[in-house]
This record gives structure tokens, C-alpha cells and sequence, in this order.
């Protein structure tokens, strides 16, 4: 990756054209030069496990981008800030600049992190005063267009004491049908003392795009946290969540659903770090694999000595539909805390045969069996997504893979506002008694 035809003349130019401070400007240029440094996969435990070698770099370009609409398309929250990145250097340059500060003392680093930092374009600010409830969710589209182009985007989200609110991201691909590009997204989330954050982010790009979302939040004393990503369609994905529990009886659950066909390559990461005590986390992951996609899925749980109390439950499980089809899954845990519960759970599996007869055997036909199972099999995920128009467009998606149907020109979901009928039983746990650290 580190042939992309980037020079730090074009970083000055980004900042320059965007009018920003010089702080933020060099700050560009940090970035640039550390992702020159840094590896694409910092984990020792995980670096085997990164593939990026079909990649072709070269023919990627940076380009001045288009700014972000100035209407949004669907009506945004009164009482909540929501600026782009150079009306929000103006307006609130300290918030943004105390914030990126702080937010840098804990966020794990790698080359993509560094690249997105050095060259995104568009994206917001979104600020919620402390004490504000939103009723309505706040809607960050990101638009993917320009082929063979290197798009950034970033969102810094900065929820204040006492609030709550509902974000949904989603990735809207622009591109003609067979054109691809470089996206690279990155979101950041800080929950401060008693906030309440739900959101989802639901990715849908075509087939020769390649892309890299990373996702940073941070939760402060008793603030909660209800996060969920959808990743479906792209060349090569790579994704990665990285959650801090600073605060004590910080809580957070992360959703992660993926859905890969074709000749789909798919890079999960969702890591779990616990720096206060008494706080709960859990990571629950289900993808699917057909064809001959190929995916792998990494999360670290890390609880330190100071971390007690602390508990936590990591699992993942993948299904492959296609003899072709290949996936692995990595779950570890770092402990270091004798007064904590942690759980892991994995695994990889083929459809039962014999689930699918006895289904067959009720009338049903093999392809309407196998989309049952497969609902069947991440419907306890999807119940745990916070945000409803996340929840149903997943859903959505997952019965257009089955079917076959091509989601490259696929128009932007969440908008519609679609009803469904409201699912009020919890999700049953999974295997979230076993293997338990003490």
C-alpha cells in the first residue's frame, strides 16, 4: 500500500483549499508521514492474517473531492450541531481540537488510520449539548464516487454529559457499474459522563471498490454505548472497531455483520479495551460467506490490573454457503485482572444437512430452506441493533444476497423510514457461559 502516488504537497493542498488552522494543518502532515511508518496491521497476533498483496495501489489518485450536500436527505435534529469539518473549525475549533487531543492519548494506531487522518476530504462534526435528548437520528451519508480515486472521509462524533441520541451512517456508492475506487472512512465517537449513544453504520459499495472503515469510541463514567456495523458489497473490506471503556460503568455492545459473495475479500477487526472498572462490554459477530468469498474476523478483549470488575464477551461465528467459500475467526483475550469475567466463543460451519432435509421435507424448496436458515442464524445479532432503520435495512440486504440480487446500484436505505414490526424479545445469549476467565 505504500505505493499509492501521494505526496505531502497534496496534504498541504487539502488543508490549504479547506482554509484550516495550522494545528490541523500539521496534524496532516503527522499523519502522512506516519503512515509511511506504520504497518497496515500492528498486532503481532494478527499481521499473518493480512492480505492485501491484490491490491493495485498505483492506480489509485487523489483527487479534490465534492464537498458534502447542503441538504441533507432527511430532516436532522434542531437542538444538535452538525457542521462539516471546515465550518466546524471555525465555529468550534477548540471543541474539535481538544477532542482530537484527547482522543489521540488512546487510540490504537496503524497505516490506515494514519492515511485517512492525512487525506479525507469530507465528512462532519456533530456535537450534542449535555442534557439534550434527540428523538429523531441524526443521518451522516457518505457518497463514493470518482473511479480510481482515493476518498476520505471522517465524522467526529461528541456526545455531551446527560445526552441522548441515535446516528446512522451509510455508505452510498455513486460509481458506474464496473468502476471502482479507494474509500477510506473513519468514524470517531466520544460518549462523555452519562451519555447514551445508539448507532449504526450499513455499507453497501459495488463490486471494484476497494475500502477501509475504522471506527474509534470512547465511553466515559457510566456512559453507554449500543453500536452496529453492516458491511456488504466491496472488492477488498477491511473493517475495524476499536471501543475504550474510560469510564467507570461505561457499557458498550457492538453488532458486526458482514454478508460476502462472489470473490468478495473481507478483514474484520473488533477490539475491546477495558481502562475503567466495574464496566461491560460484549462484541457479537455472524457473517456468511458464499460463492468464493473469502473473510477473516480478529477482536482482542484487553482488560489491564486497574480493570476490575470489569466483564466481558467476545464471540464470532461465520457460515459458509459454497464448498468455495472460506472464512477463519481469531477471538483472544488479554487479561491481567483475576477479579474480571471474560468470554469467548468462535466458529465456522457448512449449512446442516440435515437441517435443510427436515425443512425440505415440510414442502420447502433447497433455496427457500437455505434463506430460512441463514435469517434464522443472524436474527439474534440483528436484535440487538439499536437503531431500527439499521436493523430492517440489514435485513433487507441479507434477503437480496440470498436471492441474488446485485446491490451496486443500490439507493440510499435508511431514508425511507421504513416500519417493522417491533421485536420485543431479547436476544437469547450465546454461549456466553463458557470459557470463562476469573
Amino acid at each position: 500500500m505504500k505505493n499509492l502516488p501521494i505526496s505531502e504537497q497534496q496534504i498541504r493542498a487539502i488543508s490549504t483549499g479547506n482554509n484550516e488552522p495550522a494545528w490541523m494543518r500539521q496534524r496532516r502532515i503527522s499523519a502522512f508521514k506516519k503512515y509511511d511508518e506504520l504497518p497496515p496491521e500492528t498486532s503481532p497476533l494478527f499481521k499473518k492474517n493480512l492480505d492485501l498483496s491484490d491490491i493495485p495501489w498505483n492506480q489509485y489518485q487523489l483527487k479534490r473531492a465534492v464537498p458534502n450536500p447542503t441538504k441533507p436527505l432527511m430532516p436532522q435534529p434542531a437542538n444538535a450541531i452538525i457542521l462539516d469539518w471546515p465550518t466546524a473549525l471555525k465555529k468550534h475549533e477548540k471543541t474539535v481540537r481538544t477532542t482530537l487531543k484527547t482522543l489521540y492519548l488512546h487510540e490504537p494506531e496503524n497505516a490506515f488510520t494514519a492515511l485517512n487522518d492525512a487525506v479525507f476530504q469530507n465528512g462532519y462534526v456533530v456535537i450534542i449539548p449535555d442534557n439534550t435528548q434527540l428523538e429523531t437520528p441524526i443521518y451522516l451519508p457518505a457518497y463514493v464516487k470518482g473511479t480510481n480515486g482515493i476518498q476520505g472521509v471522517q465524522n467526529l462524533i461528541i456526545a455531551g454529559k446527560k445526552s441522548r441520541s441515535t446516528l446512522i451512517q451509510e455508505t452510498v456508492n455513486q460509481l458506474p457499474i464496473g468502476k471502482g475506487t479507494c474509500f477510506l472512512s473513519m468514524t470517531r465517537i466520544v460518549a462523555q459522563e452519562n451519555a447514551h449513544v445508539n448507532e449504526g453504520t450499513l455499507s453497501a459499495l459495488n463490486s471494484q471498490t476497494v475500502s477501509f472503515t475504522h471506527k474509534m469510541a470512547v465511553a466515559g463514567p457510566r456512559a453507554q454505548l449500543a453500536l452496529a456495523n453492516g458491511l456488504f458489497g466491496g472488492k477488498t473490506s477491511m473493517s475495524r472497531t476499536e471501543i475504550m471503556l474510560l469510564g467507570e460503568r461505561s457499557h458498550v455492545l457492538d453488532a458486526e455483520l458482514s454478508f460476502s459473495d462472489g470473490n468478495q475479500r473481507t478483514n474484520s477487526t473488533a477490539n475491546l479495551h477495558f481502562k475503567g472498572f466495574n464496566a461491560t462490554g460484549k462484541i457479537v459477530h455472524k457473517s456468511i460467506f458464499t460463492d468464493h468469498a473469502k473473510g477473516v474476523f480478529k477482536g482482542i478483549i484487553s482488560i489491564p490490573e486497574k480493570a476490575f470488575g470489569s466483564s466481558a464477551y467476545l464471540s464470532s461465528h461465520s457460515v459458509l454457503l459454497s464448498p468455495y467459500a472460506q472464512a477463519d475467526t481469531i477471538p483472544a483475550l488479554e487479561i491481567k485482572n483475576n477479579n474480571v469475567k471474560a468470554t469467548h466463543a468462535a466458529s465456522v460451519a457448512r449449512l446442516n444437512d440435515e437441517t435443510l432435509f427436515y425443512i425440505m421435507s415440510r414442502g420447502i424448496r433447497l433455496e427457500a430452506a437455505k434463506k430460512m436458515v441463514v435469517q434464522g442464524f443472524m436474527e439474534p445479532v440483528l436484535r440487538q441493533i439499536q437503531v431500527p432503520e439499521v436493523r430492517q435495512h440489514v435485513r433487507q440486504f441479507i434477503a437480496r444476497k440470498m436471492d441474488g440480487e446485485s446491490i451496486e446500484n443500490a439507493k440510499p436505505t435508511c431514508v425511507s423510514y421504513l416500519k417493522e414490526i417491533p421485536v420485543n424479545a431479547p436476544a437469547p445469549p450465546q454461549f456466553e457461559r463458557h470459557y470463562k476467565y476469573r
